[in-house]
């Protein structure tokens, strides 16, 4: 199954509900597992501006995240 997610930009004056709308849709590609996270890297707190070093990188390309266990 296919699925195509559109970039682009809400008018919020004429269409206030996009969002929500989208955000409902992305929810249920996740719940029915047509949509996976990616974990790209994780770090430990005294890590955090290494972490943030490469959430602004070009070499991410999934999550970033920062775990407290």
């Amino acid at each position: 199954m296919g699925s195509i997610i559109v970039n682009s930009t809400p008018n919020w004056a004429e269409e206030p509900h996009l969002c929500h709308n989208n955000l409902d849709v992305l929810a249920g590609y996740v719940n029915d597992e047509i949509l996976n996270t990616v974990v790209d890297q994780v770090y430990n707190p005294h890590e955090a501006e290494r972490a943030i070093a490469h959430v602004i990188s070009e070499k991410r390309i999934g999550s970033t995240i920062i775990t407290f266990r």
